[in-house]
Formats: structure tokens, C-alpha cells, sequence
């Protein structure tokens, strides 16, 4: 075994120890008492903890917790480490250190310690790992993010498939829809277009994404060019009178239930039968029903170490959480 791999093997037990038996959160600095550089030793340490497999640097992340805290005011900032709970992760206790980095003056952006994701998401895994690398880069890339998880959606870069079997993530599809001006296509990207549309807007239940992507399209509607197909346009005109319909319907039609809606749910005996799991059942198998989706929005399937993964649907292959088509996860995300 390399002598890297047994140096990171041995600190990542001893820090793990010092965590078991820590009442108290433990600063950096405490770990490198004699260190001019703790931020610079500390760096080091985790990038070796880095280089083991991704089983065992999620193992680490899921643990333990480095925490950033007060950095907004930059009223004595600290960062300390912290027994991993499996809570909402804050952004800003991710990515607040990098607030204060390069500029002199208080940041005028969102508060990014106002900002919370649920754990068990792609973009809590990608955040929690930053922290935890104190990577500079990573966090300057959330921050400018943060309106996105704020106000539109805490997916963050999850991995999707369609039926036409092309894969996408959500943020760029909203992104690229919302920031690439219709009048400065070509024909040949219409059809591209049209298609992040068709993956967006059609849901169980209207979101955020959703209603973002919506008004998009009557932006297009109303400013659509001369260059371009009007049967395009037809098409778009269509599919958003089609969502439009839909959601309408959804908003007229009671939901059949097993059961009372009531805090603890029920087995639902509607059209939604079998979209939520409290627990991963392996791979190549299906997933049992579970509570009536009328108890509130459904977890996200996990594996054993918490990643995403898919569950059967009829109308795309597969589905993460109503009306979402979600590609199999079953690696830990490879950049953090």
C-alpha cells in the first residue's frame, strides 16, 4: 500500500476518533496546533483523504461535517468539524468561507446562511464535500448559484434521462432556456429547444422549474422571430396549452386515497400508487408503495450511502419524483 494511502487511512481515523468523543465542535485550527497555515495543512490532509476510493471519501463526508459559520457578518468567522446528523445542509456553512476571500468589503449577494437543501440530494453531497475540501472554486460557483436553490430548485446537478435516451441536468435545460435569446438560434436548435421544454413543463405537480420554464415560453411565444418556423412556434403554442390543461385538470380532480390525508399518510389507491420509498431494495428491483402522496412531497430514493437512484415509471424510464425522468446514480458525483 502507497505510503499516501496509509498516511490518509490513519488521519482519517484518528479525526474520526476525535470526533466519537467530542462533545464540542472542533476547530481547524485545534487540529494543527502548531501549524502557521492551518487552513493550507488541513488542505493537504483532506486531499489525501481525497485519492481513496469514492466509497471511502463518502464515507468521510457522511460522517463528518466541516461547518463554516460567520462568515456573513465577519464577525469572528470560525470553521469547525462536527458529527454528521444527516439534516438539511446550509449553503452558506458550506460555502461561506468564500465570501471574505478576495473581497475587502461586506458581500452584497444573497445570504447564502438563509439557503438549506435536503440531505439526501446530489447537490448536499456536492456541497457537504466542498466544505469538507475548503475548495475555493467549488464554493465561489455555489455562491453564485445560490438565487437558483433559493428560488427556483435544489436540484443541482443530477443526471437525468429521456425517452428519446439523452441524458440532461435540470439547472442547465432552465438556464439555457432562460438566458439564450430566441432571435439568436438557428433553425437547427429549435428542435432542441422544444425538447427541454417538453422535459420541463409536463409534472404531476407544478413546481418552481416548472413555473419558471412557463413564463419562458410565453416570452417566446410573444417574441417569437421571422427567421424562424411558425410551425415551431405551433408546436411550443401547443405544448404549453397542453401543460396549462393539465394542471388545470389536476387542480379540479380529488385525489383518491386509501386513507385520510393526515400527517402520517396512507396507502394510496389512485393513479400515484407506489411512487414513494422509505428504503433502497437493491438494484434490478422494484420499489415498494408507500405513503399517499397527499402527506407532502416524496423522499428521493437512496442507496445504502445515500445516492439518488431510480424507480420504474410508465411514461419515462425512470423516474426520481413525479413527472422527473431520473437516470440510475450509483456512483458518487466524480468533480467534488
Amino acid at each position: 500500500m502507497p505510503v499516501t494511502s496509509r498516511e490518509a487511512r490513519y488521519t482519517a481515523n484518528l479525526v474520526t476518533l476525535l470526533i466519537l468523543v467530542s462533545e464540542e465542535p472542533v476547530p481547524l485550527e485545534s487540529l494543527y496546533p502548531d501549524s502557521d497555515d492551518p487552513w493550507r495543512a488541513w488542505r493537504r490532509t483532506v486531499a489525501l483523504w481525497r485519492a481513496l476510493s469514492a466509497t471511502q471519501w463518502f464515507g468521510i463526508v457522511d460522517f463528518m461535517r466541516m461547518r463554516h459559520l460567520g462568515y456573513w457578518k465577519g464577525e469572528r468567522p470560525f470553521s469547525a468539524l462536527t458529527r454528521d446528523h444527516g439534516e438539511p445542509v446550509n449553503v452558506g456553512e458550506c460555502v461561506g468561507f468564500e465570501l471574505r476571500a478576495d473581497s475587502p468589503g461586506d458581500p452584497s449577494t444573497l445570504n447564502p446562511y438563509e439557503v438549506e437543501v435536503p440531505y439526501s440530494t446530489v447537490v448536499s453531497r456536492l456541497l457537504r464535500s466542498t466544505a469538507m475540501r475548503a475548495n475555493g472554486t467549488a464554493s465561489r460557483m455555489a455562491l453564485l448559484l445560490t438565487p437558483y436553490l433559493r428560488y427556483v430548485s435544489d436540484d443541482l446537478g443530477t443526471w437525468y434521462t429521456s425517452g428519446d435516451q439523452k441524458s440532461w441536468v435540470e439547472t442547465h435545460e432552465v438556464l439555457r432556456l432562460r438566458l439564450e435569446p430566441i432571435d439568436q438560434i438557428p433553425e437547427t436548435l429549435v428542435t432542441d429547444r422544444l425538447s427541454s421544454y417538453s422535459r420541463l413543463i409536463f409534472r404531476d405537480e407544478p413546481d418552481q422549474v416548472v413555473l419558471t420554464v412557463l413564463r419562458q415560453a410565453v416570452e417566446d411565444l410573444r417574441s417569437w422571430p421571422d427567421q424562424l418556423s411558425p410551425d415551431s412556434r405551433l408546436a411550443l403554442s401547443r405544448m404549453v396549452q397542453k401543460a396549462l390543461r393539465g394542471m388545470a385538470r389536476r387542480q379540479a380532480t380529488p385525489r383518491r386515497c386509501g386513507t385520510p390525508s393526515s400527517g402520517s399518510g396512507g396507502n394510496c389507491s389512485g393513479s400515484w400508487a407506489g411512487w414513494r420509498t422509505n428504503r433502497w431494495t437493491g438494484p434490478g428491483t422494484r420499489l415498494r408503495p408507500g405513503p399517499c402522496p397527499s402527506a407532502g412531497p416524496p423522499p428521493r430514493g437512496t442507496t445504502p450511502s445515500g445516492i439518488p437512484v431510480a424507480w420504474p415509471s410508465p411514461s419515462s424510464t425512470p423516474v426520481g419524483r413525479p413527472g422527473r425522468p431520473r437516470t440510475v446514480s450509483v456512483s458518487p458525483p466524480g468533480p467534488s
